[in-house]
Order: structure tokens, then sequence, then C-alpha cells
């Protein structure tokens, strides 16, 4: 995967409206705070990975 790739996701209507409405009581934009999501997830999983070893 090449950086700052597009990568779409399949939301429903519910996921969307709550991902909208926590992105702008955060002042961003949906997009931001899905990749904060992705990028906190794809931290967590390597420290797991570490800590594993």
């Amino acid at each position: 995967m090449k950086k700052d790739q597009i990568v779409p996701i399949r939301l429903d209507e519910k996921e969307k409206e709550f991902l909208k409405l926590d992105a702008d009581k955060m002042g961003i934009g949906t997009s931001t705070l899905i990749r904060m999501i992705i990028l906190d997830y794809i931290k967590e999983r390597t420290k797991k990975m570490k800590t594993d070893d």
C-alpha cells in the first residue's frame, strides 16, 4: 500500500452519522477522524506485537 493511498470503506448510515457527529464535535472532518482511528489502531497492534515477542 502506498503512502496516502485512498482506501474505500463501507459504512451504513448509522455509522456515518456517528462519525460525523464526533468529527463535528472535534472540529475536524470525517476523513481526518477515520485516519486518526486507524492510526491509533495500528499503534496499538504494533505495541501488542512487540510485547507478544
